[in-house]
């Protein structure tokens, strides 16, 4: 299976703790982007989004860097059965009570990469937006 990379970044409004502090947080995560989620918040933990539209494991945490590691699949698609992607989320600071969030995906099947980068940026990277600039 042909896979890719997806790279991408967003300025979201609020301290870089509390982007991170959210992404793992299954109440917080969940009202961030108007979906269920039931998160482990530790390493080794298992995931579910959207009722198990999006499942994976979190595999390395560093609160110190800001740094999530996740095992990430879409369960929606013809991915083959047990392929897992990468996500690499890196929460930065970036100026006056924002953040800047570094995403990388790896392992992404080619044929879905387009619908998976515009996935990111419609249900994730926009409503994150939309949730941390009201929490102002």
């Amino acid at each position: 299976m042909q896979s890719k990379i997806i790279k991408q970044e967003v300025i979201l409004s609020c301290s870089p703790q509390t982007a991170y502090n959210a992404w793992l947080d299954s109440k917080i995560h969940g009202e961030m982007i108007n979906a269920h989620a039931v998160i482990d918040p530790n390493i080794g933990g298992m995931f579910s989004i959207w009722d198990d539209y999006l499942i994976g494991k979190t595999i390395e945490l560093d609160p110190k860097s800001l740094k999530i590691v996740q095992e990430w699949r879409d369960t929606s698609t013809d991915w083959t059965e047990g392929h897992y992607s990468t996500i690499t989320l890196q929460f930065t600071q970036a100026k006056d009570n924002q953040t800047k969030l570094i995403f990388t995906q790896k392992g992404v099947p080619e044929k879905h990469i387009e619908s998976i980068e515009k996935g990111w940026e419609d249900y994730y990277w926009k409503p994150m937006q939309q949730y941390f600039s009201k929490q102002r």
